[in-house]
């Protein structure tokens, strides 16, 4: 006998149940966004206007209604005008459920975002400048039975001849209908073509999910996979593909400008330590940091006068504190023992407690008292690490302050670097890590960088 009708309304609600309450308030018309989109039908990806294959294709989104935010709905309306060809809109919603999809009108109700499942309310839901939407029309209309699936990668870069590794995950649910994420083992791994079709590279991934490619020639390839035995929503992973030898080059380009920007005189004295800190590790004095040796020596002296003169003391703001002790390791000096003064005994002992600390204070209290493997009392990187968890977003982000929560690639690069150390140590740093390189990976654009900051 056929249960999808009850299934189905038993998955939904539980999606339902489990997401996040509220939306972002109404604050006027906000500036457009723009999210990167897949639109898959009956595990096939279509090709819109312009042949345009419609994988992780950019969509600028407008706030249609004015109301500060961008619903899934205002998203899948610029997605169809941008792209779709069909004689109708190809894309409709009544009373927040979608009611046609790439112009199906059966079987649509599958959406995601970064990845997760969401609800069938496209106009209850929101999303935010670089998300990465997959809408899809079910290929099984009787059991309902396709399965979510996506790539530890959404976009990667290689070179010809190198071998690139990805893990596939599918979403499925239990017998109480909770979300399951799991591994994909025996899917056969291909690429989708500009036409749409799946070409089979002969490459299976194995009973953890992974698969190892390779191309031989340069271009774009929109990887892809299907099942052995389950129905799977198609993954994405855009990869780019260029001559061996030219990430060596592009490297070397990227050092030089680097270095070319820190040749040129800059302050060496308390309170540019970010400035001293990327001469240090940009420039050996041999390309035209002519005095180096001087800047070292005029950095201490600063440090030890704002000492002396009582402007620098275990009352200062953390980040300081931090950044001198960084600097101090960096320039070869002992921070515990610097001007009759312990500097890291004055970020555990300092007036604002861990429980004012913004993220920032968190992240760089651990990367200074690392740098040099330096001691604090019993449990207290322990206490950071804890105080931390409550700056990372549920897709694995972490964000600046509790009053400013956008997701932000540069604090998760951060975070992530400070909680390598304990990785493997710690449960809650390792899970933390683990989210934060999830979400980088989601982020990365085909040349390997991350555009803005805040994602």
């Amino acid at each position: 006998m056929k249960k999808r009708g009850l299934s189905l309304l038993l998955a939904l609600s539980v999606v339902f149940s489990m997401l996040p309450a509220g939306a972002l308030a109404a604050s006027g018309l906000a500036n457009p966004i723009t999210v990167y989109v897949t639109i898959s039908n009956q595990c096939g990806i279509p090709v819109g206007k312009n042949n345009t294959l419609m994988a992780k294709v950019p969509v600028k989104v407008s706030d249609l209604d004015a109301n500060g935010s961008f619903s899934y709905d205002e998203a899948m309306v610029a997605t169809h005008k941008a792209y779709y060809e069909g004689t109708d809109a190809g894309y409709a919603a009544s009373n927040n459920y979608c009611t046609e999809l790439w112009g199906e009108t059966d079987g649509v109700g599958g959406f995601c975002r970064n990845n997760e499942v969401i609800p069938i309310g496209v106009s209850e839901n929101t999303v935010q400048d670089g998300d990465y939407l997959v809408a899809f029309v079910y290929a099984d209309q009787a059991d309902w039975s396709d399965h979510y699936s996506y790539f530890d990668q959404t976009t990667a870069g290689a070179e010809t001849g190198e071998d690139l590794t990805l893990n596939l995950k599918a979403a499925g649910y239990d017998s109480d209908w909770n979300t399951v994420v799991a591994p994909e083992a025996n899917a056969q791994i291909g690429y989708v073509d500009g036409t749409g079709a799946f070409v089979d590279l002969n490459k299976t991934t194995d009973s953890d999910g992974n698969v190892t490619v390779c191309f031989d020639q340069t271009g774009t390839y929109v990887v892809s996979a299907y099942g052995d035995q389950s129905i799977l929503v198609p993954p994405v992973c855009v990869v780019t593909v260029k001559e061996q030898g030219s990430r060596e080059a592009g490297v070397h380009t990227a050092v030089s400008s680097c270095v070319a920007g820190y040749q040129g005189s800059g302050c060496a004295a308390y309170g540019a330590e970010w400035t001293l800190l990327a001469r240090l590790r940009a420039l050996s004095g041999a390309e035209g940091w002519t005095t180096k040796d001087a800047d070292k020596k005029d950095y201490v002296e600063s440090v030890e006068a704002v000492i002396k003169s009582g402007k620098f003391d275990r009352d200062t703001i953390p980040t300081t504190i931090e950044r001198v002790i960084l600097t101090l390791t960096a320039v070869g000096v002992d921070p515990t023992d610097f001007c009759g003064e312990n500097l890291t005994e004055w970020l555990y002992g300092n007036k604002n407690g861990i429980g004012d600390y913004a993220s920032n204070d968190l992240i760089w209290g651990l990367i200074a008292l690392d740098s040099g493997s330096y001691t604090a009392p019993e449990g207290y990187r322990d206490s950071l690490i804890t105080a931390l968890e409550d700056y990372q977003n549920a897709d694995g982000s972490f964000f600046c302050s509790k009053s400013w929560n956008t997701s932000d690639v540069d604090m998760t690069a951060m975070a992530v670097i400070a909680l390598n150390p304990y990785v493997g140590g710690n449960a809650t740093a390792e899970k933390m890590s683990t989210a934060g390189q999830s979400f980088l990976a989601q982020k990365r654009n085909v040349n390997g960088s991350y555009g803005n900051s805040c994602a």
